[in-house]
């Protein structure tokens, strides 16, 4: 790759993750990573959270209209969400789930928010990844509480260990969902340099998934996975 090249990547990727803008945050996983321990500091930067004093109702609308320009065509055969299940989980089963396996959360935004540290990876029903969580995000629905969204992070991941596990739930996505819309950058390569990234997309049009990896200043290599429902309408 030559220099103009990574210049381009790592502007690209950086602007990807730090972007702040009204048409980056609305997205669900975009909020999720600013209120995250990575995101806190930019918010505080930027002037707080542009969503902070907005309504859910409001600001679950623009999601939605997110998705609606995202999202495919085709019916997911499955809706992977870590043995959660989008539409049907709800807040109370979600918090129920905490409670049990002694994971420490906070409700914000009228309880449609549900924010997570700390987790074990034997307290999530169901995934493929080995290693613990350090931060996992719930979004639901304003009306009825049933579950909208999931985002997770893990930090500091050790560069083979990143490209295992990353390569593990690509694997297992592929084999459910078959190929990806989208499939950039090579996970296995991921401390080469600052900002190198992977970033793998699935766009149905009742489910959105993607799963990507990072190099970051202050969290090391970093893993993203994200499951979004794709009824909105």
């Amino acid at each position: 790759m030559s220099e103009v090249e990574r210049k381009v990547s790592r502007f690209t990727w950086k602007k990807l993750l730090v972007g702040v803008g009204a048409s980056a945050v609305v997205v669900t996983g975009a909020i999720g990573l600013l209120h995250t321990s990575l995101g806190k500091p930019l918010l505080m930067r930027a002037g707080g959270c542009p969503a902070a004093n907005a309504p859910p109702e409001g600001v679950q609308e623009r999601q939605k209209q997110a998705i609606r320009g995202t999202r495919g065509d085709a019916t997911a055969p499955k809706r992977v969400a870590l043995g959660f299940t989008l539409d049907k989980s709800t807040f109370a089963d979600v918090e129920s789930w905490a409670k049990t396996n002694g994971v420490a959360c906070k409700a914000t935004r009228e309880d449609t928010t549900f924010s997570c540290t700390n987790i074990r990876a034997a307290a999530l029903p169901d995934t493929v990844a080995k290693s613990d969580l350090d931060e996992i995000e719930f979004t639901f629905r304003v009306k009825d509480k049933t579950l909208f969204a999931v985002s997770t992070w893990r930090w500091n991941l050790p560069e083979d260990r990143a490209a295992k596990e990353l390569g593990s739930v690509v694997s297992t996505l592929k084999q459910d969902l078959g190929d990806p819309a989208t499939n950039e950058g090579d996970h296995t390569k991921l401390g080469r340099e600052l900002y190198a990234g992977s970033i793998v997309k699935y766009n149905f049009k009742d489910y959105l998934c993607t799963v990507s990896g990072m190099n970051l200043p202050t969290k090391g290599i970093t893993m993203h996975e994200s499951y979004v429902t794709g009824v909105v309408d």
